[in-house]
């Protein structure tokens, strides 16, 4: 007998080892060749980004997927409880896999019930992340595997962390925080028992429990999470009994409204937003793998040997750069003093930059001190290693290869999906600067600017679109065809789309969008439509309509606007139409770059163009502070006399130019500042050609208004192409005393575990993260004091000194004048310290107004996408003026109450703002103005400071003092007479020192007009 147990127990026990040993081998041939779980531990799941404005409400969202990324130890308990109740209730004590409930699964499958999964939130994880979802018996040996592997390398929180962000839950949301938002509009912090019991159930298949469709199967799911979260003990069986009772109720079926902020539409600022972090992220992530080109003295010296043509050397390679060269080389080939060399080509000197200049990592390009200035103020050249284009192949999921240069097409796509990839998965928190009640203002400011020219000018072109009259029969009908209308703006404020339903002899009766029927219905006056004259295919207009059938039908889709009296009181319904006629408006901190407000157009649904960054237009003479800032660093003044008389320009192209001023008249000899105050285009030509446009191309390229200017004298008005965004920031530096800040949208960028990897630095702390000493109190008050002075932090601008702050300040006011006595007079009204410019392009294509205080710049531009003349009337001081002037009223009591600063070197003095002569100090009158000198500038009481501009022998006779010059326009010469002929071509010399002065002068009470 004892030898049969003892044989059984050796069976059962060989048994026991054969099993053991056959696990061990389907473990370890199992395991062979299974997905690494070190992944899981570096995994950043996709989440959305989301952009805040200055008051810490969102204003957008950029995502691939809805999903919010909540730590683990933020996540609430009830959320935490009801997925572990309803998932894995030993969770917190299993190794990765639930033996009972393994064998449970077994039996039944056994018995030849269908196999169930018996997974724990461990095992989800793994099949979600690492494997299939079928219930093949392999997969789920390689799941217990890898769940056990998983256990050993992370904790139970950051398991149940990524379980809990990264789930698909129905209703566009991956994870609960998403989910809570989607489903009850609730942060998940919010929410109830019977909400979480809901959120824990859509586990087992969101789309079988979806709160509409299956609400039943819903309710009873959630009931049974309940159920099980009483008893594993997280609820009391009261507060079961009260959640079950609850009604299931979800913003899917409209029963319950969301409690969040809502997202608004997306706008041309937001939009801009993400284009820039797009460039910024993926611009940083890509530096990170490549390398960048330094060209030092030696590396210059050796390619201008190479290829013939003067290379400076410091800084880096940039494209903007060898864009330069080759300039250059091409000039050289014109003249013929290349040596015989033919152009150079991009393919050329990318093999001179591997062979001459010195790689450096690009990720330190920015912090080396010894590469910088302007060269860095470009695109830079790449290169990528073996090493960088394997990293990158794997970030971006396709092959990416070493070169030693990287071509800019090339670069702008790897920047590209480098960014995207950052900004639409990131789950970055970022604080934009935008001002929302800012950005409110300008984009009305802007449309009723633009709305207001269309209704005077240009009549009535007709519906939006034409709904069928089958489709109108119901009410419901013809709300449902209205909202079928997916192409039709809807972000435009306080219009609403709206279709024509009745046309009767003296109103049209239409159905609004969003507005409840009444018993009377909604009707449009024949009166309203008396703009509304049909315009044909030439553009030319029709008579007045006398009743509605004149210019609408049934069916056609309009937009209207609600018409109130003064009062405030309803007076019915407008109908409005979107106007052709295009623009953009920008506003920005002055001191930081801030930008407050960007729109650029009438409305983003109707054009998401941005015509304040992307579109490159003329700026006509928005343009000529620049030349004047040219001549002023360079030895005139404000009173320089400047010879506003005909003159012949030679192109060099056998053709002559004769320059205009807007009115077709010449006033004679006149100061500097009465140029700029009445916009004289005679007056600006004569003063680039004296100071040379080399010096002119420098100011406008150093301000960021060109890149690479054309030495044409035609660019002193501003007929080369910008930007209103560069136009912005550039005269943002008259408002900054002369140093340039680098405009931005964006304040910081926060990745999803709130470190900072962006921060905009308009200024530098100085001594803020020295540690504070205190010093020893036996010292003496005296060493003590000492010691506290030398450690005092103080803030440094970050920016640079682009012009000297006198000039900038002799520019400011000038530009003042153009306000108070120029052509934007309208804007003196505002009360306020104002300077600025107006703009009017060759038959009123393109205007503009640039104008800023002493913190805050505006700019607009109006002008038809294809650049045609705006009409009759159009002009920077009526259109675009305009717009500035209703911003500003709005905004200019949040705003500090402070002048434009005086600097410290400036010199005041009286002078004749129409001759130019220096007056005695008690002069009066509003002849008088107060113009700023240097020190070694101020003429003396009588003279001028004419002598610095020669314009010709008429000028030379009246310097002298042997003949007149006509004081008025109608005697100035005409056409006809002989002006005197200057050559396009500059001499590089620049214009004489005035006389140096033999008394100084202060600033009187009054200020600067």
């Amino acid at each position: 007998m004892n030898r049969i147990f003892a044989s059984l127990f050796s069976l059962i026990s060989l048994g026991v080892l054969v099993g053991l040993g056959v696990v061990f081998g389907v473990i370890v041939f199992m395991g062979r060749d299974l997905p690494s779980h070190e992944s899981l531990q570096n995994y950043h799941p996709p989440m959305l980004t989301r952009v805040y404005a200055r008051d810490g409400e969102p204003i957008a969202e950029y995502l691939k997927e809805r999903r919010f990324f909540v730590p683990i130890d933020e996540m609430p308990e009830l959320m935490k409880q009801a997925v572990i109740a309803a998932e894995d209730k030993n969770f917190y004590s299993h190794p990765g896999f639930d033996i009972r409930g393994i064998v449970s699964a077994v039996i039944d499958a056994a018995q030849g019930k269908r196999l169930r999964g018996a997974s724990t939130l461990t095992q989800q994880v793994v099949k979600n992340f690492l494997l299939s979802s079928d219930r093949a018996l392999e997969r789920k040996v390689k799941e217990l595997i890898l769940a056990f592997r998983i256990e050993q390398v992370m904790t139970k929180d950051q398991i149940f962390e990524l379980y809990l962000n990264e789930f698909e839950l129905g209703a566009w949301s991956f994870g609960f925080p998403a989910a809570a938002q989607n489903y009850f509009g609730k942060n998940v912090d919010d929410l109830e028992i019977h909400e979480v019991a809901y959120l824990a159930a859509l586990l087992k298949g969101p789309s079988v429990l979806h709160p509409v469709r299956y609400h039943d199967e819903a309710v009873d799911r959630r009931n049974y999470v309940i159920g099980r979260m009483e008893a594993v003990g997280f609820i009391t069986p009261e507060a079961a009994e009260t959640a079950r009772a609850q009604p299931l109720e979800t913003l899917l079926d409209g029963s319950i409204e969301s409690s969040l902020p809502e997202i608004p539409d997306a706008n041309h600022f937001t939009a801009e937003v993400r284009r820039q972090l797009v460039e910024e992220l993926g611009a940083q992530a890509l530096a990170k793998h490549a390398f960048a080109y330094r060209i030092d003295g030696r590396s210059a010296a050796l390619m201008t040997e190479a290829i013939g043509v003067s290379v400076a050397g410091g800084g880096v390679a940039t494209f903007e750069r060898l864009d330069d060269i080759r300039a250059k080389a091409r000039i050289l080939a014109r003249e013929g003093l290349n040596r015989g060399r033919p152009p150079l080509r991009a393919a050329q000197i990318a093999q001179l930059l591997p062979q001459f200049a010195t790689p450096v990592r690009a990720s330190e390009v920015e912090a080396d001190a010894g590469i910088g200035g302007r060269f860095m103020r470009g695109t830079p050249v790449y290169a990528l290693d073996e090493d960088g284009a394997e990293a990158l192949s794997e970030m971006l999921g396709e092959p990416v290869a070493a070169t030693a240069m990287l071509s800019a097409d090339a670069r702008a796509a790897i920047v590209r999906k480098l960014g995207e990839k950052e900004v639409l998965a990131g789950g970055l928190s970022v604080r934009a600067t935008i001002n929302a009640r800012y950005q409110e203002i300008a984009e009305n400011a802007l449309r009723d600017r633009l709305v207001s020219w269309d209704i005077e000018r240009r009549g009535w072109r007709g519906p939006f679109d034409v709904i069928p009259e089958e489709k109108l029969g119901t009410e419901a009908d013809w709300r449902a065809a209205l909202a079928e209308l997916r192409e039709i703006p809807r972000d435009i404020d306080g219009w609403r789309p709206a279709v024509v339903l009745l046309v009767g002899n003296n109103a049209a009766r239409v159905g609004i969008e969003g507005v409840e029927e009444d018993a009377d219905g909604h009707f449009i006056p024949v009166s309203d439509f008396a703009w509304a004259r049909p315009q044909d295919e030439d553009g030319e207009l029709g008579p007045r309509p006398t009743k509605p059938g004149d210019i609408l039908s049934v069916g056609d889709v309009v937009f209207v606007t609600e018409k109130r009296g003064d009062d405030g009181a309803f007076e019915g319904w407008s109908l409005r139409q979107i106007p052709r006629l295009q623009g953009a408006f920008v506003a920005m901190d002055a001191l930081t770059g801030r930008v407050l407000a960007m729109t650029g157009g009438f409305s983003y649904q109707t054009s998401v163009f941005n015509r304040a960054t992307q579109a490159k237009r003329q700026p006509g003479s928005s343009f000529k502070p620049f030349v004047y800032a040219a001549a002023l660093d360079n030895g005139y003044t404000p009173s320089t006399i400047i010879l506003d008389a005909p003159i012949t320009i030679d192109t060099g192209a056998d053709e002559l130019w004769r320059p205009q001023n807007a009115s077709r008249k010449f006033y004679g000899p006149s100061p500097m500042r009465v140029g700029i105050e009445q916009s004289r285009n005679v007056m600006t030509v004569r003063l680039a050609q004296e100071i040379g446009m080399d010096r002119v191309a420098d100011y406008a390229e150093r301000f960021g208004v060109y890149r690479n200017m054309p030495h044409h004298l035609s660019y002193a008005l501003g007929a080369g192409e910008t930007t209103l965004y560069q136009m912005v920031s550039a005269y943002a530096v008259f408002a900054n005393g002369g140093l340039s800040v680098e405009p931005t949208l964006v304040d910081r960028v926060q990745d999803r575990r709130g470190r900072t990897i962006w921060r905009h630095e308009p200024a530098v702390c100085e001594g803020c993260a020295a540690p504070v000493e205190v010093a020893d109190a036996r010292a003496g008050a005296g060493v003590a004091a000492d010691a506290a002075a030398a450690q005092e932090p103080w803030v440094r601008p970050n920016a640079r000194r682009v012009m000297d702050p006198v000039t900038a300040y002799q520019l400011t006011s000038m530009m003042q004048g153009v306000v108070q006595r120029g052509t934007a007079r309208r804007l003196a009204s505002l009360d306020m310290p104002l300077a600025g410019k107006t703009g009017t392009t060759n038959d009123a294509r393109d205007v503009w107004f640039l104008g800023f205080t002493p913190d805050i710049v505006v700019g607009c531009f109006i002008g038809y996408d294809t650049p045609t003349p705006i009409g009759r009337g159009a002009a920077g001081g009526s259109l675009c003026a305009p717009v500035a002037q209703s911003f500003l009223a709005q905004v200019k009591d949040d705003r500090p109450v402070t002048d434009f600063q005086v600097p410290e070197t400036a010199v005041g003095v009286k002078v004749d703002r129409f001759s130019g002569v220096r007056l005695p100090d008690d002069a009066t009158g509003e002849h008088v103005v107060i113009e700023a000198f240097h020190p070694e500038d101020v003429p003396q009481v009588g003279q001028f400071t004419g002598e610095g501009v020669i314009g010709g022998e008429l000028a030379a006779a009246f310097m002298s003092g042997e003949g007149d010059l006509p004081m008025r326009a109608e005697d100035a010469p005409g056409e006809g007479a002989a002006a005197p002929v200057a050559t396009g071509a500059e001499d590089g010399g620049g214009a004489p020192r005035p006389p140096r002065p033999g008394a100084g002068g202060g600033f009187g009470s009054g200020g600067l007009y």
